[in-house]
């Protein structure tokens, strides 16, 4: 940020005080030549330092963080205003506490597609297939920058923004984008997540009915066999579900686009209070989409496509097994 005049005045005084040759310049009223000039010399070097912040706000390069961080200052219901080479939002004399309420894009990651991504996904097998490819990537990609967006509910969930803060959303990105540039702007529905997991727990700390274990063991098809809706508590705080809990502040703490890795869910719901062993049976994925069915994934990494798991739509499938290893070693 540029001093101001004053502060640069006084530097240049403190300067000339420094310098025994200059000790004869001892007028001390304000309309003195050597405190005048002193002022003169201080408008000139604030005005350059104007100039020269002014230049370099508007010649920033416009990088994937830049798109990111205007995302993330949009103000929903704000007009923008051209002010000294480039945009800001009109406050309408609202508080910094206001103006950040109305900040609606909690969430954003920015990145691109480029032409090496778009040949090691598929192998071409002629010249024609490099061609074709070639000419599909600069058909639809050149130029394009994929910006996935969300926000946040009461409940500090991640959610999809509304219809009209997309529409006027995506208004203001026209405006301050580069000339020339694409933004493709995702914000949809949180992914669908199904876990299936084996848990061996404290039978000390948590609760699990005898009934159901025997069932896990030896399962009777013919038996319509209702599972103890108290499974999974803590015997010391039935309002405590610690596996539920440590799955949900996991997903929570996942980074905005981030990857969910199995290792580390695991690692997770170890942690959780009584849990001795926890085994992920099975992970289903799938867009939020109505029409796409939820199928196993089996990768060890992978990033939901729409930057983040709907948490409040998380299903997950738990059999509680008292963890009894011991007993086979006395």
């Amino acid at each position: 940020m540029a001093r101001t005049i004053a502060e640069i005045q006084k530097e240049i005084i403190q300067r000339k005080n420094s310098i025994a040759e200059l000790n004869q310049l001892d007028n001390t009223s304000k309309t003195s030549i050597w405190k005048l000039w002193a002022y003169v010399t201080a408008t000139a070097i604030w005005s350059h330092e104007r100039i020269v912040e002014r230049n370099t706000l508007v010649s920033r390069p416009h990088t994937l963080n830049w798109y990111r961080e205007q995302a993330l200052n949009f103000v929903y219901g704000h007009p923008l205003i051209w002010e000294e080479g480039f945009f800001k939002f009109d406050s309408m004399g609202l508080s910094e506490a206001e103006l950040i309420a109305k900040k609606v894009v909690k969430h954003c990651a920015v990145g691109e597609v480029d032409l090496e991504t778009i040949l090691s996904e598929e192998l071409p097998k002629t010249q024609d297939d490099v061609n074709n490819t070639i000419a599909q990537y600069f058909h639809n990609q050149v130029g394009v920058i994929f910006m996935k967006v969300a926000g946040e509910n009461g409940a500090g969930n991640i959610e999809k923004l509304s219809k009209d803060e997309l529409t006027i959303f995506r208004e203001y990105t026209r405006q301050i984008k580069d000339a020339g540039n694409q933004i493709q702007i995702i914000s949809v529905d949180g992914d669908q997540l199904h876990l299936k997991i084996d848990a061996y727990i404290d039978p000390l700390k948590i609760y699990v009915n005898p009934s159901d274990v025997e069932h896990y063991t030896n399962p009777d098809p013919a038996l319509d066999h209702q599972f103890d809706t108290n499974n999974g508590v803590l015997i010391a705080d039935s309002g405590v579900r610690p596996i539920e809990l440590a799955i949900q502040n996991f997903l929570k703490g996942l980074e905005f686009n981030g990857g969910l890795v199995r290792t580390f869910l695991t690692d997770a719901i170890q942690q959780a209070e009584g849990v001795k062993i926890p085994i992920i049976r099975e992970i289903k994925t799938a867009a939020a989409s109505l029409d796409v069915e939820i199928v196993p994934n089996e990768r060890e990494y992978f990033i939901p496509q729409s930057g983040y798991f709907d948490i409040e739509k998380l299903n997950i499938e738990i059999k509680y097994i008292p963890y009894t290893f011991y007993r086979n070693y006395i």
